[in-house]
């Protein structure tokens, strides 16, 4: 995905990607009629964040939701080659990960590799070691649920 690299582009992906975080939605359709082409797909230049991929680490179902009606990639990747998917199931988010592979539009690929050559089965990895970290705490059988259902998802959903 394209990168923001001349003054006006970085000025709107940073515009873009703070009311993401706000959940400013009508900001952010004014900025995507009105901005540089493509912006919805633009990484950000100091962390090669996309729009998706802040929504999906800030765990913002509802925001994945509008960027990928408004033309949000979710196989675009951050400087570390992460897509949104990925960073959902880093933070194990189910809902956000959940919406990014029921599009059948843009469904999410779940066979990416990032820059360091891990996948999704990384985030495998990840949600055991934070089960067992659950078990040993005795956390609550929620947070226990959602690591099991987020294994499930991430399983049953290969591309």
């Amino acid at each position: 995905m394209p990168i923001a690299e001349k003054r006006l582009e970085k000025l709107q992906i940073c515009k873009l990607l703070q009311c993401v975080r706000e959940k400013d939605m009508v900001q952010i359709q004014k900025l995507i009629n009105h901005g540089v082409p493509h912006l919805i797909n633009f990484n950000d230049a100091n962390e090669g964040f996309t729009a998706l991929g802040v929504a999906a680490a800030a765990n913002d179902d509802e925001m994945i939701q509008f960027l990928m009606g408004i033309g949000a990639h979710p196989d675009a990747v951050d400087l570390k080659g992460r897509t949104a998917s990925m960073r959902a199931a880093e933070f194990g988010h189910v809902q956000c990960l959940e919406q990014l592979v029921a599009n059948e539009e843009r469904k999410a690929k779940m066979d990416i590799k990032d820059l360091e050559g891990k996948g999704m089965h990384h985030q495998y990895y990840f949600a055991v070691q934070n089960l067992k970290i659950f078990f040993k705490n005795e956390y609550d059988n929620n947070y226990v649920y959602t690591f099991v259902y987020l294994l499930l998802l991430i399983l049953t959903n290969p591309s």
